[in-house]
C-alpha cells in the first residue's frame, strides 16, 4: 500500500528548488502597513530553507511586521514612532522624537533605504544639519536616528 505524501498546513509556506541548485521558501507574512505579503528567503540546503521558513512563521505567530521589500528611511521612521516609541514612552519623547523625525530625520536622509543607509551617509547628514541648526539639535537628531535604527536591526 502506497503511504500518502504528508503535506504542510496552509499557511506553514512552501519550500522548492529553484533551476540553479538552492532551495527557495515561501511565506505569507505581515508587513508594517498591516497588509499580508509573500516573503522569500533562499538556502544552499533543504534544512537551511526549512530553517528561514520556521523563523518567519515564528515572527507571523507572535505578529512581528516582516518588510518584503527594503523601506525607505521615511517608510520605517513613522512605523517606529507609532508602534515602537508611542506606546512605550511619555508623551513629551514622542513629541521630541516626532518632531526630529518630521523636521529633519525625513527630509534630509529619509530617501535612503535602511539597508543602504550607511556611516558615510549619517556623518552627511550631521555636518549638514550641523551648519543649518546648532550642534546640540544635530546630536539629538543623531540620538532619534540610532534609536530607530537599533529597533530596525532588532525587528529586521
Amino acid at each position: 500500500m502506497a503511504q500518502q505524501r504528508k503535506r504542510n498546513p496552509n499557511g506553514a509556506g512552501t519550500i522548492t528548488k529553484r533551476k540553479d541548485g538552492r532551495f527557495q521558501c515561501a511565506v505569507y507574512v505581515l508587513q508594517p502597513d498591516g497588509t499580508r505579503a509573500r516573503k522569500f528567503a533562499y538556502g544552499k540546503t533543504w534544512a537551511e530553507c526549512d530553517a528561514k521558513r520556521r523563523e518567519l512563521l515564528d515572527k507571523v505567530d507572535q505578529g512581528v511586521p516582516v518588510p518584503t521589500k527594503s523601506a525607505k528611511l521615511s517608510e520605517w521612521l513613522p512605523y517606529w514612532l507609532d508602534n515602537v516609541i508611542k506606546p512605550r514612552r511619555k508623551l513629551s519623547t514622542f513629541d521630541k522624537y516626532e518632531a526630529h523625525v518630521r523636521l529633519y530625520l525625513v527630509p534630509l536622509i529619509g530617501a535612503k533605504r535602511l539597508e543602504s543607509l550607511g556611516v558615510a551617509d549619517v556623518r552627511r547628514f550631521l555636518v549638514r544639519l550641523e551648519k543649518d541648526t546648532t550642534s546640540a539639535t544635530a546630536k539629538e537628531s543623531h540620538r532619534v536616528l540610532r534609536s530607530a535604527l537599533s529597533s530596525a536591526c532588532r525587528e529586521n
